[in-house]
Protein backbone atom coordinates (compact mmCIF):
# COMPACT_ATOMS: atom_id res chain seq x y z
CA UNK A 1 0.00 0.00 0.00
CA UNK A 2 1.07 3.64 -0.76
CA UNK A 3 1.65 6.53 1.84
CA UNK A 4 -0.68 9.31 0.88
CA UNK A 5 1.28 12.52 0.95
CA UNK A 6 -0.66 15.34 1.10
CA UNK A 7 1.66 18.39 1.49
CA UNK A 8 3.04 20.46 -1.10
CA UNK A 9 5.28 23.19 -1.40
CA UNK A 10 5.55 26.19 -3.65
CA UNK A 11 8.36 26.94 -6.01
CA UNK A 12 9.23 30.37 -6.76
CA UNK A 13 11.60 31.84 -9.94
CA UNK A 14 14.14 34.52 -8.82
CA UNK A 15 14.05 37.10 -11.59
CA UNK A 16 17.47 37.59 -12.24
CA UNK A 17 18.77 33.38 -12.35
CA UNK A 18 15.88 31.99 -12.90
CA UNK A 19 16.73 29.19 -9.81
CA UNK A 20 14.32 27.51 -7.81
CA UNK A 21 13.82 28.17 -4.60
CA UNK A 22 11.03 26.86 -2.04
CA UNK A 23 9.21 29.96 -0.01
CA UNK A 24 5.58 29.60 1.21
CA UNK A 25 3.02 26.26 1.82
CA UNK A 26 -0.58 26.19 0.59
CA UNK A 27 -3.38 23.82 0.64
CA UNK A 28 -5.33 22.31 -2.81
CA UNK A 29 -8.97 23.23 -2.51
CA UNK A 30 -10.22 21.66 -6.07
CA UNK A 31 -8.49 21.06 -9.04
CA UNK A 32 -7.26 24.18 -10.30
CA UNK A 33 -6.95 26.59 -7.02
CA UNK A 34 -4.90 26.75 -4.24
CA UNK A 35 -5.21 28.70 -1.07
CA UNK A 36 -1.91 30.36 0.58
CA UNK A 37 -1.44 33.86 2.53
CA UNK A 38 -1.82 37.20 0.54
CA UNK A 39 2.68 37.69 0.95
CA UNK A 40 2.90 34.58 -0.49
CA UNK A 41 2.21 36.42 -4.06
CA UNK A 42 2.56 39.38 -3.40
CA UNK A 43 4.06 42.29 -2.20
CA UNK A 44 8.15 42.13 -0.46
CA UNK A 45 8.25 38.56 -1.85
CA UNK A 46 7.85 39.46 -5.66
CA UNK A 47 10.67 41.86 -5.00
CA UNK A 48 12.93 40.14 -3.03
CA UNK A 49 12.72 36.40 -4.24
CA UNK A 50 10.58 36.71 -7.64
CA UNK A 51 7.17 35.92 -9.19
CA UNK A 52 5.48 32.77 -8.60
CA UNK A 53 6.00 30.13 -11.32
CA UNK A 54 4.98 27.05 -9.98
CA UNK A 55 4.00 24.48 -7.05
CA UNK A 56 4.90 21.35 -6.68
CA UNK A 57 2.49 18.78 -5.42
CA UNK A 58 3.25 15.73 -3.27
CA UNK A 59 6.41 16.84 -1.75
CA UNK A 60 7.09 16.00 2.25
CA UNK A 61 11.05 15.74 2.36
CA UNK A 62 12.98 17.97 0.75
CA UNK A 63 16.33 16.00 0.93
CA UNK A 64 15.67 12.80 -0.60
CA UNK A 65 14.29 12.40 -4.69
CA UNK A 66 11.85 9.66 -3.02
CA UNK A 67 9.35 9.84 -0.06
CA UNK A 68 9.29 6.67 1.56
CA UNK A 69 8.10 5.49 5.10
CA UNK A 70 8.94 2.55 6.62
CA UNK A 71 8.72 -0.01 3.09
CA UNK A 72 6.49 2.09 1.34
CA UNK A 73 7.12 5.08 -1.00
CA UNK A 74 4.78 7.17 -2.23
CA UNK A 75 4.45 8.70 -5.70
CA UNK A 76 7.38 11.38 -7.57
CA UNK A 77 6.00 14.76 -6.62
CA UNK A 78 3.93 16.40 -10.04
CA UNK A 79 5.14 20.13 -10.81
CA UNK A 80 2.53 22.31 -11.87
CA UNK A 81 2.45 25.51 -13.54
CA UNK A 82 0.91 28.65 -12.20
CA UNK A 83 -1.37 30.23 -14.18
CA UNK A 84 -2.27 33.93 -12.36
CA UNK A 85 -2.35 34.45 -8.77
CA UNK A 86 -5.21 36.14 -7.00
CA UNK A 87 -4.06 37.94 -3.44
CA UNK A 88 -7.21 39.60 -1.12
CA UNK A 89 -7.75 43.29 -1.86
CA UNK A 90 -7.53 44.06 1.96
CA UNK A 91 -4.31 42.96 1.98
CA UNK A 92 -1.66 45.37 2.55
CA UNK A 93 2.31 45.18 2.64
CA UNK A 94 2.01 48.30 4.75
CA UNK A 95 4.08 46.63 7.91
CA UNK A 96 7.18 46.45 5.61
CA UNK A 97 8.49 49.49 6.71
CA UNK A 98 11.56 51.78 6.05
CA UNK A 99 11.44 53.59 9.52
CA UNK A 100 10.93 52.23 12.66
CA UNK A 101 7.47 51.92 14.15
CA UNK A 102 5.56 51.15 17.85
CA UNK A 103 2.64 50.11 19.28
CA UNK A 104 0.93 49.86 22.50
CA UNK A 105 0.01 46.32 22.90
CA UNK A 106 -1.37 44.73 26.14
CA UNK A 107 0.14 42.23 28.12
CA UNK A 108 -2.14 39.06 27.38
CA UNK A 109 -2.93 36.64 30.58
CA UNK A 110 -0.40 33.60 29.99
CA UNK A 111 -2.27 30.27 30.73
CA UNK A 112 -4.51 31.36 28.39
CA UNK A 113 -2.27 32.24 25.50
CA UNK A 114 -0.47 28.88 26.28
CA UNK A 115 -4.14 27.28 25.65
CA UNK A 116 -4.54 28.83 22.45
CA UNK A 117 -0.74 28.09 21.18
CA UNK A 118 -1.25 24.24 22.33
CA UNK A 119 -4.06 24.06 20.02
CA UNK A 120 -1.36 24.48 17.13
CA UNK A 121 0.85 22.40 18.98
CA UNK A 122 3.00 24.87 20.34
CA UNK A 123 4.25 24.54 23.85
CA UNK A 124 5.04 27.88 25.28
CA UNK A 125 8.24 28.11 28.40
CA UNK A 126 8.49 30.30 31.36
CA UNK A 127 10.95 32.23 29.47
CA UNK A 128 8.14 33.42 26.86
CA UNK A 129 5.29 35.93 27.39
CA UNK A 130 2.25 37.04 25.58
CA UNK A 131 1.37 40.37 24.24
CA UNK A 132 -1.39 42.06 22.07
CA UNK A 133 -4.55 40.18 21.03
CA UNK A 134 -5.96 43.13 19.14
CA UNK A 135 -6.90 42.86 15.34
CA UNK A 136 -4.65 44.56 13.19
CA UNK A 137 -2.05 45.75 15.98
CA UNK A 138 0.57 43.17 16.10
CA UNK A 139 4.07 42.45 15.19
CA UNK A 140 4.76 41.07 12.23
CA UNK A 141 7.15 39.52 9.53
CA UNK A 142 10.37 41.11 9.65
CA UNK A 143 9.86 41.95 13.35
CA UNK A 144 11.53 39.13 14.50
CA UNK A 145 14.00 40.35 17.40
CA UNK A 146 12.61 43.45 17.66
CA UNK A 147 12.01 44.87 21.67
CA UNK A 148 8.80 44.53 23.50
CA UNK A 149 9.20 47.66 26.20
CA UNK A 150 7.69 49.57 29.38
CA UNK A 151 8.63 53.18 30.49
CA UNK A 152 10.11 53.22 34.05
CA UNK A 153 8.02 55.58 36.01
CA UNK A 154 11.48 58.41 35.69
CA UNK A 155 10.71 58.18 32.09
CA UNK A 156 13.68 55.40 31.11
CA UNK A 157 12.59 52.99 29.11
CA UNK A 158 13.03 49.69 29.83
CA UNK A 159 13.41 46.42 27.16
CA UNK A 160 11.22 43.49 28.59
CA UNK A 161 11.17 40.98 25.74
CA UNK A 162 11.87 40.41 22.16
CA UNK A 163 9.65 39.46 19.10
CA UNK A 164 9.73 35.93 18.87
CA UNK A 165 7.03 34.44 16.75
CA UNK A 166 2.82 34.10 16.28
CA UNK A 167 -0.17 32.82 14.74
CA UNK A 168 -0.21 35.04 11.81
CA UNK A 169 0.00 38.90 12.30
CA UNK A 170 -2.74 41.07 14.15
CA UNK A 171 -5.28 38.08 14.64
CA UNK A 172 -7.66 39.28 17.03
CA UNK A 173 -7.83 37.29 19.93
CA UNK A 174 -4.24 35.95 19.39
CA UNK A 175 -1.35 37.78 20.88
CA UNK A 176 2.29 37.67 19.59
CA UNK A 177 5.00 35.44 21.52
CA UNK A 178 8.05 37.23 22.91
CA UNK A 179 11.22 35.98 24.37
CA UNK A 180 11.77 37.65 27.99
CA UNK A 181 14.55 39.52 28.64
CA UNK A 182 14.55 39.21 32.27
CA UNK A 183 14.56 35.33 32.00
CA UNK A 184 18.17 35.98 30.39
CA UNK A 185 20.02 38.47 32.25
CA UNK A 186 22.74 36.46 33.35
CA UNK A 187 23.65 35.45 30.20
CA UNK A 188 23.10 38.88 28.95
CA UNK A 189 25.61 40.17 31.75
CA UNK A 190 28.03 37.63 31.23
CA UNK A 191 28.64 37.59 27.90
CA UNK A 192 28.68 41.59 27.86
CA UNK A 193 32.05 41.04 30.11
CA UNK A 194 33.07 38.22 28.63
CA UNK A 195 33.44 40.00 25.25
CA UNK A 196 34.06 43.48 26.05
CA UNK A 197 38.03 43.67 25.68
Amino acid sequence: MKIQIVCFMFLWSYAPSGSITYQCGGVLINRRYILTAAHCVTGAITREVGTLVTVRLGEYDLQSETDCMNDSCADPPVEVPVDSSHPHSGYSDSRNSPVKLKLKVPIFEKENCIKKYRTLGAELTSNQICAGGKFAEDACRGDSGGPLMRAKNNGVWESVAVVSFGYGCGRDGWPGVYTSTANYLDWIRSTLQSTNV
